[in-house]
């Protein structure tokens, strides 16, 4: 018993190495990294928390983005598609100067990452080749639809540390997926039981 005893503390202690290796940054060592490469991005003015729902987004009219920073990865493209993957279209390039617009994006649509060395990274994880998220959203503190997009290019969680492209977008809005409105409703549905049994 003992040995197993052991055995399972040796696994659970190396599964912790293994996780605090490839921790994900926080918004300021992110923020603070793409700034020193150029960036420009005003860390007081937006949240430190990732939005949870960053996988469909609304095309609120005049949407556009404009690249912020690279620190590390491949020469990465971003565009968008049809929330399914397909009709990608890359807007934005890495050094683009300026904000390019995303009219012809679908309503709704996935932001789309390309890393030009065979692999594509969607805002949507069930797209993703690995099934990982590739993407962090953090909306600017005074609640308008504006957000900073920071990736990670590399397949299989990589170094997950979401510098391999920076990106500004505004007029946009995530979009909750089906399944997480599923969710919210049998939550609603179980608070509404539980105050009936309370009141009966």
């Amino acid at each position: 018993m003992k040995i197993y005893k052991g055995l399972a503390i040796t696994a659970m202690l190396l599964v912790g190495t293994f996780q605090s290796a490839y921790a994900i940054p926080t918004f300021d060592t992110m923020a603070t990294q793409a700034n020193n490469a150029g960036g420009s991005i005003n860390i007081n003015s937006f949240n430190h928390t990732a939005i949870s729902n960053d996988s469909i987004w609304e095309n609120l009219g005049g949407a556009k983005v404009k690249f912020k920073a690279e620190i590390s990865g491949y020469n990465n493209s971003m565009g968008y598609a049809n929330e399914d993957g397909t009709g990608a279209v890359l807007v934005l390039d890495e050094g683009d100067t300026g904000w390019h617009t995303l009219d012809g994006a679908p309503d709704p649509f996935t932001f789309y990452l390309n890393t030009h060395q065979g692999n594509e990274w969607y805002s949507r994880n069930s797209l993703n080749a690995d099934g990982l998220d590739h993407l962090l959203a953090f909306q600017k503190k005074d609640g308008s639809d504006s957000y900073i997009l920071f990736w990670d290019d590399q397949n299989g969680g990589g170094d997950r540390d979401y510098n391999d492209f920076v990106a500004r977008v505004n007029f946009v809005k995530p979009v909750p997926e089906p399944g997480t409105l599923a969710l919210l409703g049998l939550g609603l549905i179980g608070v509404r039981i539980i105050r009936k049994k309370a009141n009966a």
